[in-house]
C-alpha cells in the first residue's frame, strides 16, 4: 500500500484553535502509522502519552483483525479505542461498543460468488473474519502463504463455509492486486453490502453502511466528541469515510489519489514517519495542558 510520496509535498496544519480543540485522534495502520511490516516509529509512544495527558482519546482504525492491533499496541490498547475489520468492530477501552456481523446466509452467498471469480484457482484467496480466528481458503499454496501473512490468527481450511458462522467481513486477496474488474465482480457477488478496497491486494465485503467512518461517528457519539474535535490520518479507499468524519483530516504523502483529495491536509509518507511528525506539530500547537 506504500506509494511513492509526492516529491516535496509540504505538511499542512490546522489553526492553533483547531488543534487545541482536538479530543479524538483516529489513525489508520497500514500505509499510515506503520512503516515497513508492522513497525511503529519509537517516537509515537511518547506522543501517545502526551495526547492522553491532554485528554485526547487515541483510536486505532484498521481493516485488520483485533489480534493484529493487540500485537501492535500491546497493553496500551486497554486505554485506546479501536476500529477493526474496516468498521465492523468497535471497542473503547476494553468495552465492545458495536459488532456488525454478516449472517450465515450472507457469508455463504458471498463466498460462493468469490469462488466463481476469474483466477480463483491460482491467484485468489478468500478470508472469513470472525471475532477471533480468520479462516482462509485457496487452492494455491503460494497464494495462501502470501495472504496468511496479513493476519495474526489465521487457519487455512479446504472450505471456509465448513466452519464459518456469522462473520465480521469476508475478504478476497488477489496476488495480482485489486483492480476494477475484481471490485465489479464483488459488487455483483454481494449486492446491497459494502465493498471496499483497503489494500493494494485486498478487498472486503461488510454489512451495508459499514465502514471506518460510520464506526468513528458512533465513537464520537459515545464520547460526546464532535467532528470538529476529531483528527484522522489515512491513506487508502477504506479511509474515505473516516476522513470525512473528521474535521481535521490528513492524507499521507503516499495516499491513494482519492484519499488525498478527500483530506484537508497532507502529512509526509508513512515511510517518513508522517503521523509522528504531524502529531509532534499538533501537540506544539495545542500548547501546555492536562486533561
Amino acid at each position: 500500500m506504500t506509494r511513492p510520496p509526492t516529491a516535496g509535498a509540504p505538511t499542512s496544519l490546522p489553526t492553533t484553535a483547531e488543534a487545541a480543540a482536538l479530543r479524538l485522534v483516529a489513525v489508520d495502520l497500514d500505509g499510515t502509522l506503520l512503516g515497513h511490516g508492522v513497525s511503529v516509529d519509537p517516537r509515537f509512544w511518547s506522543l501517545a502519552d502526551r495526547l492522553e495527558e491532554r485528554g485526547v482519546q487515541l483510536c486505532a482504525a484498521s481493516g485488520r483483525q483485533r489480534h493484529t492491533l493487540v500485537e501492535v499496541f500491546g497493553g496500551r490498547l486497554a486505554r485506546m479505542s479501536l476500529i477493526c475489520d474496516n468498521g465492523a468492530f468497535l471497542e473503547h477501552r476494553g468495552q465492545v461498543l458495536h459488532a456488525e456481523v454478516l449472517g450465515t446466509e450472507a457469508v455463504a452467498r458471498t463466498v460462493r460468488g468469490m469462488r466463481d471469480l476469474p483466477g480463483f484457482a491460482d491467484r485468489l484467496a478468500i478470508a472469513v473474519s470472525g471475532p477471533g480466528t480468520v479462516l482462509l481458503e485457496t487452492p494455491s499454496d503460494a497464494v495462501a502463504a502470501r495472504a496468511a501473512g496479513f493476519f495474526h490468527s489465521v487457519v487455512r481450511v479446504p472450505d471456509v463455509l465448513e466452519g464459518a458462522a456469522d462473520a465480521l467481513k469476508v475478504s478476497v486477496y488477489s496476488a495480482d492486486g485489486v483492480d476494477a474488474a475484481l471490485l465489479e465482480g464483488l459488487h455483483r457477488t454481494a449486492p446491497g453490502y459494502a465493498v471496499v478496497q483497503g489494500h493494494d491486494h485486498w478487498a472486503d465485503v461488510t454489512g451495508a453502511g459499514t465502514d471506518k467512518g460510520a464506526a468513528l461517528r458512533r465513537l464520537q457519539l459515545e464520547l460526546g466528541v464532535t467532528r470538529e474535535q476529531t483528527a484522522a490520518f489515512g491513506d487508502h479507499l477504506n479511509d474515505l469515510g473516516m476522513l470525512a468524519a473528521a474535521g481535521v483530516s490528513f492524507a499521507m504523502g503516499n495516499a491513494h489519489p482519492r484519499a488525498a483529495a478527500a483530506a484537508r491536509f497532507r502529512a509526509p509518507a508513512n515511510t517518513e514517519a508522517g503521523v509522528v511528525r504531524v502529531l509532534e506539530e499538533l501537540l506544539d500547537l495545542m500548547g501546555p495542558g492536562t486533561r
